[in-house]
């Protein structure tokens, strides 16, 4: 016995192959692989990356998986979150926006480390990946867990669940078991996002999957979970989320939902995306120099979460900076750019942007929070010491799933992320291979193109 939301989401793992998937729906996954690997290598030489590293040489195992960029193998959990911690240090990596929101492709990582060590192809890689959104997709849209205090990796632990379960080939009762411990022991919490950030927030979510392996890998030898995770007492809607109702896997919403999350164009939290596009646009009609004050309204988790607390007017880490919308516009207007090179300690205590973030004011504008999550509407306005006004508004920033990146936009983002660690005849090996990707008999046949690239 379980209960019905557990139920509903292992309907997710066990419902459909590959003949379901559409052709959008497969170009979707590769093309959030290439991202994922693309900002993995962005993230490569950060410090939390180099420890997640280090951690993972010491680890053995009969069937390992490969830490990407190195000659490593290592346990496929230890694995994963060494991957996932490159993938999400940059905070480039997609971002699906629906009631509740978060980066799915942080489960990508960890869906490749298992299917390498358990001889997977490419195609059983690309459901899963694909199964693993659907899920995400399901809970988001009929929660957000922010607000409540509760993080992302909730989502992206039973979603990881999911995806692995279709993996492995589990059945609906183990399925329901994987789930239920994944999620019973692992509910985090958001103090990872809050006030000055630290290393944590790139490896928050690469340990919610890590936990997800271990209790997929504990269903399929056996164990048993608790039969009731979310509706039982002390269950999840009791504690966590409150009630609601998760539709089965028959009665999902297409497109499939892979092709619904959003790649991002800057190293920024996502919705500062907009907002920066605004202040480039801005930056063309005017120096740094004649701004008297800059208004931004915007709705209410991009106020919230990169525009309210006192840490984001002055950032002392990476991390905080880019989720600091004062910082980030600041350098937009000073620099032309947010990239990599934006989040240099010099760059962090620049008196200059220090200077212009003091003449930014940030409000909510609760008509566009009532628009949310359909639209992202953002809206800057300048005031030049003349007291001339320049106002920008948009809905959908570059990346957005209703405003893609073209193929074009995706390549050079992908060189961009990876300039200094990867070649160009790597990166075009690396491109080939995972387009291709659903024609490689085994994962690690795919996996061993990143190592012979490094």
């Amino acid at each position: 016995m379980t209960d019905a939301t557990t139920a509903a989401l292992a309907s997710y793992a066990t419902s459909f192959d590959w003949n379901d998937l559409t052709e959008a729906a497969i170009r979707a996954v590769k093309v959030r692989i290439l991202d994922s690997i693309g900002c993995a290598a962005g993230g490569f030489g950060a410090e939390p990356c180099r420890i997640a590293r280090a951690l993972a040489a010491d680890v053995t195992a009969r069937h390992p998986a490969r830490v990407w960029f190195t000659p490593l193998s290592t346990a496929p959990d230890m694995a994963a979150f060494a991957n996932a911690a490159m993938v999400r240090y940059l905070d480039w990596n997609d971002t699906m926006t629906l009631l509740g929101s978060g980066h799915p492709s942080d489960m990508i990582p960890v869906l490749v480390a298992a299917a390498e060590a358990s001889g997977r192809s490419g195609r059983e890689l690309i459901l899963a990946i694909a199964s693993a959104y659907e899920a995400f997709a399901a809970l988001a849209r009929m929660l957000s867990i922010r607000e409540r205090g509760w993080d992302q990796g909730l989502f992206i632990g039973v979603s990881a669940a999911v995806g692995l379960a279709r993996l492995f080939g589990l059945s609906h009762a183990e399925t329901c078991d994987a789930l239920a411990l994944t999620i019973t022991p692992c509910v985090p919490t958001r103090q990872t996002r809050a006030g000055e950030l630290s290393m944590w927030k790139a490896c928050a979510t690469a340990a919610s999957t890590r936990a997800a392996l271990f209790a997929v890998s504990l269903a399929q030898a056996g164990m048993t979970g608790p039969d009731r995770p979310f509706e039982g007492r002390h269950g999840i809607f009791e504690l966590v989320t409150g009630p609601f109702v998760l539709p089965g896997f028959a009665e999902r919403p297409h497109p499939f939902a892979v092709e619904l999350s959003h790649i991002k164009s800057f190293p920024s939290e996502f919705h500062s995306q907009a907002p920066i596009w605004l202040a480039l646009d801005l930056r063309r009609e005017l120096g740094t120099a004649d701004i008297a004050r800059i208004d931004i309204q915007t709705y209410w988790i991009g106020y919230s979460e990169i525009g309210a607390e006192a840490e984001k007017w002055r950032p002392k880490t990476r991390e905080t900076a880019d989720h600091s919308l004062p910082f980030l516009i600041a350098t937009s207007l000073r620099h032309g750019t947010v990239g990599m090179e934006s989040f240099t300690d010099e760059r962090i205590a620049d008196p200059g942007l220090v200077a212009l973030m003091a003449k930014i004011h940030i409000t909510e504008d609760k008509s566009f929070t009532a628009r949310y999550p359909g639209e992202l509407l953002s809206r800057i306005e300048i005031t030049t010491a003349s007291g001339h006004r320049i106002v920008r508004e948009t809905s959908y920033p570059r990346g957005h799933a209703r405003n893609p990146l073209s193929e074009a936009e995706l390549a050079a983002k992908f060189a961009r992320a990876a300039n200094g660690l990867l070649s160009d005849a790597a990166l075009r090996r690396i491109a080939d291979a995972v387009q291709g990707l659903d024609a490689f008999g085994q994962v690690g046949e795919f996996t061993a193109t990143l190592v012979a690239a490094a």
